[in-house]
């Protein structure tokens, strides 16, 4: 019996084998599942697709997403001057126009085109854009780059149309017409685009529906003031040096229902916000320098800074920089007053340096009701980016081994139940900078005195997760000093806490 029912099972599995051969399954999908398919797909990969089935032959002309990604300026350093170059960019916009000659779909749910950018095709893209406005587009992203001053000008009727529903420019130039009309419009994002508070002003009043608002790496002709009443999530890249010059420019957001603000670059006295929005859930602020963008560590800066972090920290999930923290190290040691924060999700990054610790400590004091606490371990530093006064860190000094243990923490004692310590025992980087095992030592040190400090004093914490970054350097320090059972054996203040490696 046994032998026999042995024999059906095989029998009947080659003829199963033998069947599933036979049947063409790609052929067999819905068609609306296979347009969903290649939507995610750049045109001329989606065209590609119809070789897997003869039902996909000619579905691409159908699909809902238009993506097309051209020659870009890193493709060639002098594009602009080399013949092989525009002859590159000229005939991607014949691609393009030749596809959409192609195409046979009746609504277009995305239109999207990133490419370099000639003058000579510029009654290409308007076409384009009319095609797609034409089909009920609702998603346009344009980003078209040149190094010729005379970039390419968006269409004024388009801030007219009213079923589109996210708008993303860059390297485009923006003029308005009479009055804007978009009602349907819930995300904005302008990205290397010439600025002035009239401009903006005239967009917000013509957006009612706006939520979603982006202002990256523009330049400001004058003031900019951000004001919606429906914007619930705003981010900024602030690195232009108009924004610094003496007569500098200030950007001022007044959103009563904000939820998320993301903020990056060289933020100094650039950023006013008045309120904290009782409904801000999430903060982020990220300083960075550039070339063109040099942070300014005037005192009268960095308490204007203060001042932004203290808003911000009203936040639910408050993310904050190195940078950040270098601030805050700034006001702890002028004695400047801090602004307690009201999250309850904390993530900021810190290289552990003695200038840090004054910083690391106020976050802490500050936060009394965090109960995730997330650090990111970065050594690195950035070389344009000086935060600290030089007046201020004359004649500073701390045993880095016991300050952090000479304050108290509420947050520590009474809430914080998960803690999550990134970027450790990060190796990467260290060759190049001409580094040597010392240095590795004493960052080794620090990242075992936080771990430390943090299971010492976290009083009901139930998980501590260990995220390490070079597993090679862990393994041969865990065969040279057994450095993982150092870790697990260090004093805990909670007897239920949990201690894991993350690879």
């Amino acid at each position: 019996m046994a032998g026999t029912s042995v024999e059906k099972d095989e029998g009947y599995s080659e003829q199963s084998s033998q069947n599933v051969g036979d049947v063409d399954y790609i052929s067999c999908l819905p068609e609306s599942l296979c347009l969903h398919i290649i939507s995610f797909l750049e045109v001329k990969d989606a065209a590609k697709m119809s070789i897997l089935s003869r039902g996909w032959r000619d579905l691409w002309t159908y699909t809902p997403n238009l993506i097309f990604f051209g020659p870009r300026k890193s493709d060639h350093s002098n594009f602009n001057g080399e013949e092989y170059s525009r002859r590159r960019i000229t005939n991607f916009f014949h691609f393009v126009d030749r596809t959409l000659r192609l195409y046979q779909g009746h609504k277009i749910q995305k239109f999207q085109l990133s490419s370099a950018y000639s003058e000579d095709c510029m009654s290409l893209l308007d076409n384009w854009i009319k095609f797609a406005t034409k089909r009920r587009v609702e998603e346009l992203k344009l980003e078209t780059v040149t190094d010729y001053l005379d970039r390419y000008e968006l269409p004024r009727w388009v801030f007219q149309y009213e079923s589109l529903r996210v708008l993303k420019l860059r390297f485009l130039v923006v003029k308005l017409p009479s009055h804007v009309c978009m009602r349907s419009l819930k995300t904005l994002s302008l990205s290397k685009i010439r600025m002035n508070n009239s401009l903006l002003n005239k967009i917000m009043t013509g957006c009612p529906q706006l939520v979603d608002f982006s202002l990256l790496e523009c330049d400001f002709e004058d003031h900019i003031h951000i004001s919606s009443l429906t914007l619930q999530r705003v981010r900024l890249i602030l690195i232009s040096k108009i924004l610094w010059e003496q007569n500098s420019k200030r950007v001022e957001v007044d959103a009563p229902n904000l939820v998320s603000i993301n903020i990056s670059g060289c933020v100094t006295k650039g950023i006013l916000i008045p309120k904290s929005p009782s409904s801000l859930g999430e903060a982020r602020i990220r300083l960075f320098a550039t070339k063109y963008c040099r942070y300014t560590n005037s005192i009268k800066h960095q308490i204007k800074l203060l001042q932004l972090i203290g808003v911000l920290s009203q936040a639910k999930v408050l993310r904050l920089c190195k940078s950040s923290i270098q601030v805050l190290s700034t006001a702890a040691m002028m004695d400047l007053p801090a602004s307690v924060s009201s999250c309850n999700y904390l993530i900021f990054e810190t290289g552990l340096e003695k200038f840090e610790l004054p910083g690391l400590a106020r976050v802490l004091r500050t936060s009394p009701g965090v109960e995730i606490l997330t650090i990111n371990v970065n050594h690195y530093r950035d070389k344009l980016l000086n935060v600290h006064p030089p007046e201020i860190l004359e004649g500073f000094e701390i045993d880095e081994e016991v300050y952090l243990d000479s304050h108290s923490y509420p947050c520590l004692m009474d809430h914080v139940k998960t803690i999550k310590v990134s970027g450790l025992l990060r190796r990467n980087g260290i060759q190049k900078m001409g580094k040597n095992r010392t240095l590795l030592q004493q960052w080794l040190k620090r990242e075992v005195n936080l771990i430390k400090f943090l299971l010492k004093n976290t009083m009901v914490l139930e998980r501590m997760i260990l995220k390490i970054t070079d597993k090679k350097y862990f393994q041969m320090l865990q065969q040279s000093q057994q450095i993982d059972s150092k870790l697990l054996a260090l004093p805990r203040a909670s007897p239920n806490a949990e201690v894991s490696f993350l690879y």
